[in-house]
């Protein structure tokens, strides 16, 4: 399941800031995991975790599965270059998220288009529903947009913790129907996906997803 030279997005447990750090594996051990020292997605700085600090950890493994599990630092060694040591979860602790292509959810989001072909200044909108691979998105009729037209959007993604997340995407035109007399319907599919971008996604369709299923349960 853990191969060397995957990409890992970490959060630290209980902490009030909810920031997000990526790292790589480095090497496997029977009973520890060796990554690089993390460094924060919003600053891009190094991040000193002190032993025995709490984890949430992610990973796109085979077959574009999303893994994510708990651990805790358990030391640091100093191989050539700096290393922290985490704890290697059982297999049991390790909860599959979903396979990317089916993380979809009817979800409104802001967006913003940037038409990279003709005249069209950038507008806003919203999507009807979010995925890991793309999105449909609500577009005024007037706008002159085609299939296989490249566009770039920024969407918005509020967090269950209540900050957002801003994600830019280049992007394809690959469908369009009408949704009523006043707007269409644009599917489009991300054309520079990384695994860090997946997997925002991905956790924001999740907690999207959770917050449905509450509300039909009356939480």
């Amino acid at each position: 399941m853990f191969k060397i030279g995957y990409v890992l997005t970490i959060q630290k447990i209980n902490s009030t800031k909810n920031e997000r750090f990526k790292s790589k594996i480095m090497d496997i051990t029977e009973q520890e995991i060796y990554i690089n020292y993390p460094v924060s997605m919003e600053t891009n700085k190094t991040s000193y975790l002190i032993n025995g600090t709490p984890l949430s950890l992610s990973f796109v493994g085979e077959n574009d599965i999303v893994y994510q599990f708990t651990t805790h630092v358990a030391g640091r060694v100093h191989d050539g270059i700096p290393l922290l040591l985490i704890k290697k979860p059982d297999p049991a602790e390790i909860t599959k998220i979903q396979r990317r292509e089916f993380v979809r959810v009817a979800r409104a989001v802001d967006v913003a288009i940037y038409p990279m072909e003709g005249d069209m200044q950038l507008f806003q909108s919203i999507t009807e529903d979010i995925s890991a691979g793309g999105a449909s998105i609500i577009v005024p009729k007037e706008k002159q947009i085609y299939e296989r037209q490249p566009l770039t959007c920024w969407f918005v993604l509020p967090r269950a913790s209540g900050k957002y997340h801003y994600l830019k995407f280049i992007c394809k035109v690959v469908r369009i129907s009408s949704r009523d007399d006043k707007s269409n319907i644009i599917s489009v599919q991300f054309m520079d996906k990384t695994n860090a971008k997946e997997l925002q996604i991905i956790q924001f369709c999740y907690e999207a997803e959770l917050a449905i299923k509450q509300k039909e349960l009356g939480y």
